[in-house]
């Protein structure tokens, strides 16, 4: 298959789910017929350099040398620049050591001082490879962004310019969030579901407010589009769309989108139980009670968790609940709900390596998802391979994504009776329902769709490939 040549922005590496599913993907472009260069920017090396340090590894440089032996372009300039950060550490660590990972994260992806750093590595980045190899970079078609972030917008926007190419980008999450919708959740979650007192909540309204109006990743997307650079954009399902208001704003500003699918998979391990020899044995495994597992977070329903689980206690199930928590008052808030409803057949477990969490999840029959904010629940579809129906709220990722899959059960947000009445009557089907349910049709193409990140690196080469087919 003759290779065209695509200029790649991603952070492959695979700390987090967006990173993964960029290293995934892109292991499968040459085969796929699209020759990858690989471009990352500055702010995201020097946090991968960070989590090396952090974790004792070196997963940083073997990703990209694992990328290479797929055929990925890695340009020099990219290696030499992490040397740069290992050899100015000390002085990039010290907002870290001070303050902590999470506040040098969020202020890395927020500084203007790290724009700058982008913007500079960017023109180095280009300079490099003029000089090096000029010829391959008269061979790209296509600047594409694997990430919505602003870093990304930035970057690819300059390297789209400078090259006079089409701009396209992946969004794996919403890259910003409507204001109406923020406040609206903030204030109906902590003081109608958490009992916050109200005077407090208008002061958090306030600063909310503050916050959204100051960030500039709003703006960097209109002028990429009103720029005319940015020509398509991608998503892993309906959310990040709806959530960030980009569906109307491309829909008024004539830029086409596309709705990946499959936008994710499962790792191999998982891919098996998509067979139906596989999936029978592991289904005939099923024990009756629940499991809820996710970064345990309010946006993620943890709070709901003890209500739920108080309901189905009463008719005599169990809940298993596994993960860190993200916040400790979120944590306090949990096990002060558990003790104020005198919930007594909750367990909680506690993060798992991947291995046992896959045990527990494949003995459990329901999966508990009170979810409120998602792009694609990566959760949901591992559950799924594993044999569990699922309960969740109808937000976008859930409904765009899931809805017509017989196993998953969607009730309104928010709305914590009729959850816990579906979660009931999943509990209470016989053994062959269940098997019946979750060796559907439908639900075994979806498996066999999402079981290679193959099926997704076609799907999103494709999508571009189309939506370039009718910019010509």
């Amino acid at each position: 298959m003759t290779n065209s040549c695509w200029l790649v922005l991603g952070n492959p590496f695979p700390y987090e789910g967006g990173g993964r599913h960029v290293y995934e993907t892109l292991k499968y472009y040459n085969e796929l017929g699209v020759l990858p260069i690989l471009c990352v920017p500055f702010s995201d090396l020097i946090m991968n350099v960070f989590l090396d340090e952090t974790n004792g590894n070196d997963t940083t440089k073997r990703s990209l040398q694992n990328l290479e032996r797929f055929g990925v372009i890695i340009p020099n300039i990219i290696y030499d620049t992490i040397e740069q950060i290992y050899d100015n550490l000390a002085s990039y660590l010290e907002p870290f050591m001070k303050k902590g990972l999470a506040w040098t994260y969020y202020r890395m992806k927020r500084s203007l001082e790290y724009s700058k750093l982008n913007a500079v590595h960017a023109y180095s980045f280009l300079n490099s490879i003029l000089r090096e190899n000029k010829r391959i970079l008269d061979k790209v078609e296509v600047v594409y962004s694997a990430h919505e972030i602003s870093s990304n917008l930035l970057v690819g926007n300059f390297l789209a310019r400078s090259l006079s190419k089409k701009f396209y980008v992946l969004l794996q999450l919403e890259p910003f969030t409507s204001l109406q919708k923020a406040i609206f959740d903030d204030w109906f979650y902590r003081v109608t579901i958490c009992k916050e007192n109200e005077v407090k909540e208008l002061a958090r309204i306030v600063l909310l407010i503050l916050q959204i109006t100051l960030e500039n990743t709003r703006s960097i997307y209109y002028r990429a589009i009103k720029e005319g650079t940015l020509r398509g954009l991608l998503s892993v399902s309906a959310s990040p769309l709806i959530l960030s208001g980009l569906d109307s704003l491309s829909s008024k500003m004539g830029i086409p989108v596309k709705i990946v699918r499959p936008s994710n998979a499962v790792s191999s391990e998982l891919s098996k139980y998509s067979r139906y020899n596989e999936r029978i044995k592991l289904l005939e495994r099923k024990e009756d009670f629940a499991v809820y597992f996710a970064r345990l977070r309010a946006q993620k329903g943890l709070l709901e968790i003890p209500m739920i689980a108080k309901n189905l206690e009463r008719y005599g199930y169990s809940t298993i609940v596994i993960g860190r928590f993200d916040n400790l008052a979120e944590k306090q808030a949990f096990f002060k709900k558990i003790k104020d409803l005198n919930v007594k057949s909750l367990r909680y477990m506690g993060w798992l390596p991947t291995q046992d969490l896959w045990d527990v999840l494949s003995r459990a029959k329901v999966l508990v998802y009170p979810s409120h904010s998602d792009a694609f629940s990566l959760v949901v579809l591992e559950a799924l391979f594993l044999g569990c129906s699922v309960v969740a709220y109808d937000i976008p990722a859930i409904t765009s994504v899931y809805s017509s899959l017989k196993p998953v059960k969607i009730v309104h947000e928010y709305d914590v009776k009729a959850m816990s009445e579906e979660i009931i009557r999943v509990l209470k089907k016989a053994a062959h329902e269940h098997i019946e349910e979750h060796t559907d049709d439908s639900l075994m193409k979806f498996l066999e769709m999402h079981s290679s990140w193959r099926n997704v690196a076609g799907a999103e080469i494709n999508a571009i490939r189309e939506i370039r087919g009718h910019q010509y």
